[in-house]
């Protein structure tokens, strides 16, 4: 009895309908799920390979026209820098293995008028990096560093200029061979969250073709990942994220490697070993770094260059600007509150009548001394100070004294770049940092 029920209700199910794949049924459906497949993956392989597309423009909408920088208004190392760049000589060594050409990049967004609002992310940036190199690029948010390591990796496409990478160029959708030795550590880590951290590395080991259980090992060991290799993606914290992201990008020891802010929102300790795993696979790679840390960019960095709205400011390693733009010393006092024009007082009287207020808050106050003849050097401005705390003549909470470091060179081409924002007409940035010193 049983049987012959199921044998009915079967009937009814399977025999007694339409065919499920008919045209009534299902068979509108596929044939629209079949067209919007090839449609889509072709778009998909359109954007990836950027190949040329039609955009719908209005009419009166115009491509944005890029002036010519002044290249007048450059530092004289990054001038210097241009040339060695540009010059022909350089093409034949194979040791550059980083070259970047003139690049610009423009956004614009079109308007409801039909009009559109550009805005210039990157300005002729030329630089060269070679093997056993560290580039590291400083600036304040919006000087363009994402974005030109975005052009650099391909994922966004120059205004003008170009860039090499091992001899392949960005613009010329030459980079699939580049990317057999390029390494990448975006600012937003490309992490899969329902992926534990040791099948992120497995993965890229084996997709790099090297020996997966040794290379894991070693990188989890130098980068202290052994307490969360094993957790989901999606229940690790952001400092493990963002080392998890160096690892993926260090994985088959590429050639060329570039790191977006890799130590944010790491601990002092893992920051320490990653600055020691990086600082001991440097001599066999180049590396191109974006920090806002200057000890970062200190302890890694052969070649330092600061970026301000979308060109470099000065380019050099750390002794060198720090000789050059670092004129003088840098008194810093701790006060008392209220007694902030005492203070001043007896600085400008007592220890230089050229001192020069650089920073204010509260009652922290920062001069640059940059002579240092009235009073006979620095032993003299020590007993000043020293006796002055200890008497309590003047209220001294605490007070450091030395040369300029890398963190108030930064600052002080961010100020003059502001300041050539508000006030210069010609735009030139060695005026106004002229005018500040």
């Amino acid at each position: 009895m049983l049987l012959l029920q199921v044998q009915i209700i079967s009937k009814k199910l399977f025999f007694d309908r339409d065919d499920a794949f008919s045209w009534d049924q299902s068979g509108t459906c596929l044939l629209w799920m079949s067209v919007e497949s090839v449609l889509f993956f072709s778009l998909v392989l359109l954007i990836e390979t950027r190949c040329q597309r039609a955009t719908f423009r209005c009419p009166r909408m115009k491509a944005a026209p890029e002036p010519p920088w002044p290249v007048q208004s450059l530092d004289v190392d990054v001038l210097r820098e241009r040339e060695r760049v540009l010059s022909s000589s350089l093409q034949l060594d194979q040791n550059e293995i980083l070259q970047v050409d003139q690049v610009s990049k423009v956004y614009t967004m079109p308007q409801l008028n039909c009009s559109q609002h550009s805005r210039h992310a990157l300005r002729g940036v030329t630089f060269g990096c070679g093997i056993g190199q560290c580039l590291g690029l400083l600036g304040p948010n919006g000087a363009g560093k994402s974005s030109l390591l975005g052009i650099l990796t391909g994922e966004l496409e120059a205004t003008s200029g170009d860039a090499f990478l091992a001899g392949h160029s960005v613009r010329h959708l030459d980079l699939r061979e580049a990317y057999r030795i390029l390494g990448y550590c975006p600012q937003a880590g490309a992490l899969i969250d329902l992926m534990t951290g040791r099948e992120h590395l497995e993965m890229y080991a084996r997709i790099q073709g090297v020996n997966v259980a040794e290379t894991v090992a070693d990188i989890v060991q130098a980068l202290c990942l052994e307490e969360h290799i094993d957790l989901l993606v999606r229940e690790c914290s952001g400092g493990t994220r963002r080392k998890l992201a160096l690892a993926v990008a260090m994985i088959g020891s590429p050639s060329i490697v570039f790191l977006d802010e890799p130590s944010c929102g790491v601990d002092p300790a893992s920051r320490r070993a990653m600055w020691n795993y990086l600082a001991s696979n440097l001599s066999e790679r180049c590396i191109v770094l974006t920090t806002h840390s200057m000890e970062e960019a200190e302890a890694l960095s052969t070649t330092i260059a600061i970026m301000t709205d979308g060109q470099l400011a000065c380019i050099g390693s750390s002794q060198h600007l720090m000789s050059r733009f670092g004129s003088g010393y840098v008194l810093e006092i701790k006060g008392q509150d209220g007694q902030e024009h005492s203070i001043d007082a007896f600085v400008k009287g007592r220890i230089s009548s050229t001192a020069r207020l650089l920073e204010q808050y509260g009652s922290r106050m920062r001069y640059e001394l940059a002579n240092l003849e009235e009073t006979g050097g620095l032993g003299p401005i020590f007993d000043i100070l020293e006796t002055e705390k200890q008497s309590g003549h003047m209220p001294i909470a605490s007070y450091s004294l030395g040369q300029a470091t890398l963190d108030q060179i930064f600052l002080r081409f961010v100020k003059a770049h502001q300041e050539t924002d508000e006030h210069s007409e010609d735009g030139s940035l060695l005026h106004a940092l002229a005018d500040t010193s």
